[in-house]
């Protein structure tokens, strides 16, 4: 029995720690996807109506030589869900396409997920979003929860990606 109760402790405390973590002054509260324009890794413009997956998914916002960014697209591993990479869109702002097409091509394991560039910041502009990493939870077009900032616990972080677009 206690051990039980250290077990659920323990994870009380991880999700206690994920959810602090996300807190932040600007808190994105649940709300639909802005209208904003992203390039596709080819160049193209592709509008936020066009990046939206039916269901639930992950919208992730990082920026170059960001390390908190790196060890969030790495808690992504299509070893623990192989649906989680094809149900994530990563943005890349500051980059051009060809800068943005470097980064996924360092995460290969991320092959699944779809790429894009924000050179101009309009993802950003649009949330409006302090820094990087940021992670969004949609379903379909309607923002439900977000996390921003330094990932504390990349066990827990790992567990919530899962959790919300593991699932079929």
């Amino acid at each position: 029995m206690r051990r039980l109760l250290r077990m659920g402790s323990g994870s009380a405390a991880a999700i206690a720690v994920l959810v602090a973590s996300a807190r932040a002054p600007n808190a994105i509260e649940r709300k639909p996807l802005p209208v904003f324009t992203l390039d596709a890794l080819d160049g193209r413009a592709v509008s936020s109506a066009d990046v939206a997956r039916a269901g639930k998914w992950l919208l992730i916002y990082v920026r170059p030589g960001c390390g908190p960014c790196d060890t969030l697209l790495d808690a992504i591993d299509p070893l623990v869900n192989p649906l989680v990479p094809a149900r994530t869109v990563v943005v890349i702002g500051g980059v051009t396409p060809e800068g943005a097409a470097k980064l996924a091509v360092r995460f290969g394991d991320l092959k699944g997920a779809a790429w894009y560039a924000d050179p101009q910041g309009a993802m950003a502009a649009a949330l409006p979003l302090a820094g990087a990493p940021v992670v969004f939870g949609l379903n379909r077009t309607m923002i439900e929860w977000s996390l921003a900032g330094v990932v504390p616990d990349k066990a827990a972080v790992k567990s919530a990606l899962v959790s919300w677009a593991g699932n079929k």
